[in-house]
């Protein structure tokens, strides 16, 4: 991924945050206690004040939550901007999502995000990217569908003598049985540092079961 964004280790942060939707666009602000969060500010006493705003051109993601993708059941079209800061310092991040049904033909995803973090997240200066796409076949085979996705991201972070980069590839071929509720896939993952000069690689079965 290249979201740099404080987060809580365990549970959630207290604090007051508000959401609503207007039309194709969707709000979502708050403010937290900063005590909590494992931010890189030397000064955890001050709030921690977070944002974000969508705006659906195709169809609506109503509530709270985004699904990043619907498996053919809607035509997304999404641009969102997001931001938190701490004791002035920020991180920001840009994203957009497009899945279109193709009729008979399945559905296609592709997905991306450019990430860029002033010193909230880690001491130094860091930014990032990445970007997704994926094909849902639209065969029924068995119970479920296959599903082909490759996902690419690159991390810089500016920290001395010399930057460095963690440049991750993924490769999944999921079998969709039930949406979210059930799925099963293979996985291929390669992650190579620059600095450390390292490119392990990593094979993997995943198996999401939920009622």
């Amino acid at each position: 991924m290249a979201d740099f964004y404080p987060d809580v280790a365990v549970g959630r942060d207290n604090g007051l945050a508000y959401w609503g939707d207007f039309g194709p666009l969707k709000a979502q602000l708050g403010v937290f206690d900063g005590e909590t969060v494992n931010s890189a500010v030397a000064d955890h006493s001050k709030l921690v004040y977070a944002g974000r705003l969508t705006w659906d051109f195709w169809d609506k993601e109503t509530g709270y939550y985004f699904n990043g993708t619907y498996y053919g059941d809607k035509d997304l079209l999404a641009l969102g901007l997001a931001a938190q800061t701490q004791d002035s310092k920020t991180t920001y991040s840009i994203d957009g999502l497009m899945e279109k049904k193709l009729s008979n033909l399945g559905a296609v995803t592709v997905e991306a995000e450019y990430n860029h973090d002033n010193g909230l997240t880690s001491a130094t200066n860091s930014n990032g990217w990445y970007g997704l796409a994926s094909y849902l076949c639209p065969v029924v085979v068995g119970i479920g569908k296959f599903q082909l996705l490759g996902k690419y991201s690159q991390k810089t972070i500016d920290s001395l003598p010399v930057e460095d980069k963690l440049k991750t590839t993924e490769v999944n071929l999921n079998y969709i049985i039930k949406a979210f509720n059930a799925r099963v896939g293979l996985y291929y993952l390669n992650q190579k540092d620059d600095v450390a000069d390292t490119s392990p690689n990593e094979v993997g079965i995943k198996l999401q079961l939920q009622m």
